[in-house]
């Protein structure tokens, strides 16, 4: 649910902060663009790095 919202309000208010301070969209855009990756690659790297072996599925199970 944390990305979810990241990945709604991050690139929304990186553009506006950005929008407020240089007064230029392509500036903003490309931040909010690069907000967006970041937070994709926070998910990524989140993803990946899950314990995902046996035991951890079988001890989440007897849990």
């Amino acid at each position: 649910m944390f990305f979810t919202v990241a990945m709604v309000a991050l690139p929304l208010v990186v553009f506006f902060m950005c929008q407020y301070l240089f007064d230029n969209s392509i500036v903003s855009g490309g931040s909010a663009a690069v907000a967006a990756n970041a937070v994709l690659i926070a998910y990524i790297v989140a993803a990946f790095s899950e314990d995902t072996s046996q035991e951890a599925v079988e001890s989440k199970k007897d849990q």
